[in-house]
């Protein structure tokens, strides 16, 4: 018998303003977990999802990077990627170098995940960098040259800063690669100002990885539930049935609500599970 799922983003949607789980919002989805089927989507990665989401009792496997991949939340072990073809990689940072830039590429290998930097060229990547540091993040590898990591599985590249550059990029990559890869760029809301742009595989978006798991685990993607906030949130909101977007999301998003709910730092997400 097919079951539904209940999918959530995390920051801005699950998460309080200050990038944390509220202990009520753990504790209480702890106790729901019994009788539902729930799990995150998110465009972070494993070490940071697994950090912020500690003492969550998840049975299920988490959507990371966007889609990139369907991972294990309690071994790490990645269950299903969604890379980007090989054939992409000089393109895509060639492109990205044009507008003089560099980007962080997040990669697989052998069971490893990295993280890699060559030039810090920006405010918005000496930010990131500081707080990936100051977190003791153990993906974080500086290369001589990025053409050193092309032996490995991409998951992403991310570039970050200010929105007239990111939003040049974008339209450069969107035009020469189309459906050959997932792209999409939003503000940084935890240091506003500098704009990220992602580059993922086509087939890594959130609503691709909730299909796989959908297959994976017999649940009915025709009874989906999803909760979101932003603009990478639009492919699983439009996926699913049941379309809950929090108070404070982005006004593209409201557009494909069934129902809006309370902001995320009222822990709206918590209280319409309680409910439903």
């Amino acid at each position: 018998m097919h079951q539904s799922l209940f999918v959530s983003d995390l920051d801005g949607t699950l998460l309080q303003n200050d990038g944390t789980l509220a202990p009520k919002t753990r504790d209480g989805l702890n106790q729901l977990f019994k009788n539902i089927n729930f799990t995150i989507a998110t465009a972070r990665s494993y070490p940071s999802v697994r950090q912020i989401l500690k003492g969550l009792e998840l049975k299920l496997p988490v959507i990371l990077l966007n889609g990139a991949s369907i991972t294990d939340f309690h071994t790490g072990e990645h269950l299903q990627l969604n890379t980007i073809s090989p054939d992409l990689y000089s393109q895509i940072l060639h492109t990205i170098r044009t507008f003089n830039c560099a980007p962080f590429i997040s990669t697989t290998n052998d069971g490893k995940d990295r993280l890699y930097y060559k030039d810090i060229l920006s405010e918005g990547m000496s930010w990131y960098l500081e707080e990936l540091t100051s977190k003791q993040d153990k993906r974080l590898l500086k290369t001589v040259a990025y053409e050193d990591v092309f032996d490995q599985d991409i998951f992403g590249f991310t570039v970050m800063e200010r929105q007239v550059i990111i939003d040049q990029i974008y339209q450069s990559i969107v035009t020469q690669f189309g459906d050959q890869i997932s792209t999409h760029y939003y503000e940084n809301q935890y240091h506003k100002g500098w704009y990220w742009l992602e580059i993922h595989g086509q087939k890594a978006t959130k609503a691709n990885a909730i299909k796989q798991l959908c297959d994976k685990y017999s649940f009915d993607v025709n009874e989906l539930t999803v909760f979101g906030d932003n603009v990478n949130d639009i492919p699983m909101i439009k996926l699913a049935k049941n379309k809950i977007v929090v108070e404070n999301a982005k006004p593209e998003l409201k557009s494909f609500a069934t129902k809006i709910i309370g902001s995320n730092e009222e822990g709206a997400v918590l209280d319409y599970l309680k409910v439903r």
